[in-house]
């Protein structure tokens, strides 16, 4: 708790950033969807380094703490983010959806925020895998060496797209099913019977369902 006190009073900007900007939301470490899905974008600080390295003239990489890690990170990382050049470093009470809509594109290693942008209709740039990466407006940069042109690309060549946005839900939504994946012991919901019961019932459906019959008749 001390640490997140030192940490707002002295390391973070809570006023909304100014001028073009790419927003890249900092990830909650050790997470499996960080560590384990993309190891090689761990280091978050050397990530931000070389994403505001390789912005367009004129543009800020704004970083946001995540609101799960309050506290968690010693001071000295957020040290290594002020000292970066083009780099601003938010605190995680931030209103993350405004960044989001005020923001040129988003940048993700993985996580929901990049699931925010599409609804926002932002240009999306992911260095690991997204569950809805196939989306068409997702600008994957699997290698950081080619983010200058690729965040020069999603900024100049975006086109919101209402059509594609709308097919992407009712794809998902379509596909969805009933139920709360997360740690029993911080959400009790994840224990109680009819939770298990619709998770159990998600799992007998996707290991039966028919892929190749499905597809055929999708056409």
């Amino acid at each position: 708790m001390s640490r997140h006190v030192a940490a707002t009073a002295t390391a973070f900007r809570h006023a909304r950033p100014a001028g073009p900007y790419v927003y890249f939301p900092l990830h909650v470490q050790p997470e499996f969807t960080t560590d384990v899905r993309a190891p090689l974008f761990v280091n978050q600080v050397a990530l931000a380094e070389n994403m505001a390295r390789s912005l367009p003239a004129g543009y800020r990489l704004v970083v946001k703490e995540h609101p799960g890690m309050k506290g968690e990170r010693p001071l000295a990382y957020y040290k290594s983010l002020r000292q970066l050049f083009n780099v601003e470093l938010m605190a995680p009470t931030v209103d993350g959806h405004d960044l989001i809509r005020n923001a040129a594109a988003v940048a993700v290693i993985t996580g929901h925020t990049a699931w925010e942008a599409i609804l926002y209709q932002k240009p999306v740039i992911a260095f690991g895998p997204l569950c809805y990466g196939f989306y068409d407006l997702v600008h994957p940069c699997p290698d950081i060496r080619d983010f200058g042109r690729i965040v020069r690309e999603a900024v100049d060549g975006f086109r919101p797209d209402r059509r594609l946005v709308l097919k992407l839900i009712t794809a998902l939504l379509d596909t969805a099913h009933r139920g709360t994946i997360n740690a029993p012991t911080r959400w009790a919901v994840v224990t109680a019977p009819e939770n298990i019961a619709n998770v159990a019932e998600a799992v007998v459906r996707e290991m039966t369902r028919d892929e190749p019959a499905a597809l055929t008749s999708a056409g």
